[in-house]
């Protein structure tokens, strides 16, 4: 119901930072392969059609499609949940991609990390709403949204350190594929690097749902509680 009491405003605000980390760093791991386009197409031999398809298609096409998905089990479902395996899922996708030895290989990991990072915004935005009022969302939406253009450039950032940090390590042989290029380990480093935002995100309580009229039939328990 609309009309109740709206958790503390410090604890809001510390939901909106966890959601915000969250976004920032899907950024980092959706921007860190424009910085390695060079050695990938050099290893891999890849056409500049293959390289625009890795940016672009095999990452969009899925985002969007299982955006429309992922919203509709916000509607339903626990969204911190939701956020928290989406969060997992991408972090590996990302690591994925560096475990590939072709073309094929490093699209289906883009794709995974498309269909992964569809499960953030619809479940972030509609937790947000529920812990703030009107008058005071638009900030805190704000608040979020913007830390996405912070994560799209701070993964020119991070992506230059884990670059400069994989160079000084030896080389790292993962078994079933041999030893790891440069590149490779810089996905690997980001991608399980990213998997330290769940660490906020699981103090986070799943919010009560407001302006969602309460069924009164045999199924109509209140879905609206606070869940870890």
């Amino acid at each position: 119901p609309a009309s109740a009491e709206y958790p503390p405003v410090g604890y809001a605000w510390f939901v909106v930072g966890a959601l915000s980390i969250v976004n920032m760093m899907s950024y980092v791991e959706r921007q860190i392969l424009t910085l390695l386009f060079a050695p990938i197409k050099r290893d891999f031999q890849l056409t500049d059609t293959q390289v625009s398809l890795l940016a672009g298609a095999a990452f969009v096409i899925f985002f969007v499609v299982f955006g429309l998905l992922f919203g509709r089990l916000a509607d339903r479902g626990n969204r911190k949940r939701i956020i928290m395996l989406g969060a997992l899922f991408w972090g590996l996708a990302t690591a994925a991609c560096g475990a590939a030895q072709n073309f094929i290989q490093l699209f289906i990991a883009r794709i995974s990390v498309g269909i992964g990072e569809a499960s953030l915004g619809p479940s972030a935005l509609s937790t947000i709403s529920d812990y703030f009022p009107r008058h005071k969302l638009a900030r805190a939406i704000s608040f979020y949204t913007g830390a996405q253009y912070v994560g799209a450039g701070l993964a020119l950032v991070v992506g230059g350190l884990a670059i400069h940090l994989v160079a000084q390590l030896p080389p790292i042989p993962l078994p079933g594929v041999g030893v790891l290029r440069p590149w490779q380990m810089t996905f690997v480093l980001v991608g399980l690097g990213g998997l330290l935002v769940l660490i906020p995100m699981s103090f986070v309580k799943e919010p009560e749902r407001r302006g969602v009229a309460k069924s009164t039939g045999p199924a109509g328990a209140d879905r609206g509680e606070m869940r870890a």
